[in-house]
């Protein structure tokens, strides 16, 4: 079954000059003709019991940012600002094209490709129009004092400005890049007159050294090398500093990746493509293409997307028509010049059977994750990121957006998932706040932000929210729950939609090994915060299980900062022995390990990551967990056979 085209897809297949094309609403129904063919055969393998699946993109509706008030330039103008670090990214090429319409410094790339693509524009909108949303991005210097906490706003226009601070977050720090989402004002391009910053007060200085000003996907400033630094306390430092030319256009944007802000990522991956999760800096026209040799003499080309504002300019670009089991190059060309190739090349998944190896982790807060260095060192299959992928604990949707940035900006994380399929779901601190459940506020932020930060199989299904997906390779098949978005709406921890949707799609499976994924502990053995609230949820699912002779189902978590090793289930008659995988954490604070009970087999208080390996290459089949810490050392080793996972 073919995969329902992101919304960003269909905003750049609408061939329009500006992103004025409306954005598809969730829909229960069929995906549409254009969806099914610009996505062909990337899911034909997902087993028979799956939905058609939204895609995140378009799983919840991201509101309308709250438009700022009108006032002189001295007063309140209110912004919503986020902010994160600088990427210091290697494989990003960067452009230092002085004007993005004539892209002087490298030539659009001619190299053939197999397949024809509408050629996209980034929008030009008509110097009268009034403009929607502004999007501005301002680094700051990354001198000793060159940050500040002191108020500051940007002005286009006389008496047309907003005040550049969120209380929530610590912008304007030494060498970050802070973006601000700013109402239209009724402004149009030709009203624009400056681009001034200026003090509002305070003591302490800021030298901001970049401005980036987009409106509607639009680039319409940049200006780097800025060496004013600015106060209300004289001497050398000024009160403002105003552009010379308000319509220079100097840079793409105010990264060192110009017009891709951040190493892009692997997304789901199928036995006939895949997927690369990008961050523009505006509405460029992005396209993926993959080759089996990296000279890309003959490179298959997938179809062109436009970032969208309303996403952040966060998108996904696929290629599909690949053959199983065979590595791939890849690259991405924004604005028809490409701007990243990979370093290795990305494999595809299996239809034989075989080994591979699989990496899942939890609860990454720590600035620094060497883990995901010492996981990069073993080139798993695929790296599942199991929740707990941040710790924004807010539904802020600025704030979730500022803490994905620097999620995806973490070197060894990022490393990895430029070269490794990722997918991803979430637990409490990524989803609202700590122990949070269906019932929170803002949660529809939540889902809307994972969606655009995370390059998922699919989010949910047709009828039913949420980030559950599922995909398969090889001779395994992955199940990843939410465990958040229904929790307690209805009584239980999946929700009723979701809990039908894991039962069908475990029964139809065909896979000897059926992975099971949740952020919160399947054992009755857990906390208040897992499934040991839920009994009765817990039993009917490992009831369904053994009453349909399902097999080969192993349980995997995360949440709890230790590494167990659990048998929640001893089996018996009409039973079999059922396993619990947990890995957390990545890179936190371990907690304690408890007092061995009878379930627990292995307990590691320590930070570092779960490896499995499946190996379908001897019979019977057999699953292989290993225990690590981050520098990949072997903690412990569990060994399963297929054979030992079937209802007798």
């Amino acid at each position: 079954m073919p995969v329902r085209l992101p919304a960003h897809y269909l905003a750049g297949l609408c061939l329009l000059a500006t992103v004025g094309c409306a954005q598809p609403e969730p829909t229960a129904g069929p995906a549409t003709t254009a969806q099914v063919d610009a996505t062909s055969a990337m899911d034909t393998e997902v087993g028979a019991a799956e939905v058609a699946a939204t895609s995140l993109d378009t799983a919840a509706d991201g509101a309308t940012p709250d438009a700022g008030q009108e006032v002189a330039a001295p007063e309140d103008a209110g912004g919503i600002s986020d902010s994160a670090s600088d990427l210091d990214d290697a494989d990003i090429t960067v452009n230092t094209d002085t004007s993005p319409e004539t892209s002087p410094d490298t030539a659009p790339d001619s190299s053939p490709d197999t397949q024809s693509w509408p050629t996209l524009q980034p929008p030009n909108h008509a110097s009268t129009a009034t403009l929607g949303e502004f999007y501005v991005t301002i680094r700051t210097g990354d001198g000793i004092n060159d940050g500040t906490n002191d108020p500051f706003q940007l002005c286009l226009a006389d008496k047309v400005c907003w005040n550049l601070d969120n209380a929530a977050i610590d912008d304007r720090e030494a060498g970050a890049v802070d973006h601000y989402r700013l109402a239209g004002k009724g402004l149009s391009k030709a009203k624009i007159d400056r681009v001034l910053l200026q003090a509002m007060g305070g003591t302490n200085a800021w030298m901001p050294t970049c401005v980036a000003v987009v409106a509607d996907g639009e680039l319409l400033f940049c200006q780097e090398k800025i060496a004013t630094k600015l106060s209300t306390q004289g001497g050398d430092e000024k009160e403002s500093w105003k552009a010379v030319d308000p319509k220079l256009k100097g840079c793409g944007s105010c990264y060192a990746g110009a017009k891709v802000i951040e190493k892009p990522m692997v997304g789901h991956t199928t036995s006939t493509g895949t997927r690369l999760w990008l961050h523009a800096s505006a509405a460029w026209p992005a396209q993926l293409e993959a080759a089996t040799e990296a000279s890309f003499a003959q490179p298959i080309a997938g179809p062109p997307v436009l970032p969208a504002q309303s996403a952040g300019f966060m998108a996904e670009v696929l290629v599909d028509g690949l053959q199983p089991a065979t590595p791939y190059w890849m690259r991405l060309k924004v604005d028809g010049k490409v701007v990243y190739t990979s370093k290795a090349p990305v494999q595809t998944a299996p239809t034989a059977l075989g080994k591979s190896t699989f990496a899942f982790v939890s609860c990454a807060k720590f600035d620094d994750q060497p883990g995901f260095a010492a996981i990069e060192a073993l080139q798993p299959n695929g790296l599942l990121m199991i929740g707990d992928n941040h710790y924004g604990n807010t539904s802020d949707l600025d704030n979730l957006r500022w803490y994905y940035r620097k999620m995806h900006a973490e070197s060894h994380f990022a490393q990895l998932a430029a070269r490794t399929p990722t997918w991803a779901i979430w637990d409490d601190h990524d989803f609202v706040g700590n122990n949070t459940n269906g019932k929170a506020a803002g949660k529809e932020n939540a889902l809307q932000v994972f969606g655009e930060a995370w390059a998922n199989a699919s989010a949910g299904t047709a009828q039913t929210q949420g980030v559950f997906h599922q995909f398969k390779w090889g001779d395994a098949e992955f199940f990843l729950t939410d465990g958040r978005y229904w929790r307690d709406v209805e009584g239980d921890l999946l929700g009723k939609a979701q809990t039908d949707w894991l039962k069908a799609a475990l029964k139809a499976s065909k896979a000897t090994f059926k992975l099971v994924g949740c952020g919160s502990r399947f054992t009755l053995a857990g906390s208040s915060d897992s499934w040991a609230a839920y009994p009765t949820a817990q039993k009917a699912l490992l009831d369904f299980v053994f009453a349909n002779k399902i097999g080969g189902v192993v349980f995997l978590s995360g949440d709890i900062h230790r590494h167990e090793v659990r048998k929640i289930h001893a089996g018996g008659t009409g039973k079999y022995a059922l396993y619990e995988l947990t890995s957390s954490p990545i890179a936190n604070l371990p907690s304690p390990c408890k007092a061995a009970d009878a379930e627990q087999l292995f307990c590691a208080s320590e930070d570092g990551f779960g490896l499995i390996e499946i190996d379908s290459l001897v019979s019977p089949a057999k699953l292989t967990h290993q225990v690590r810490d981050v520098k990949g050392k072997v903690l412990y080793t569990l060994t399963l056979s297929a054979a030992d996972l079937q209802v007798k």
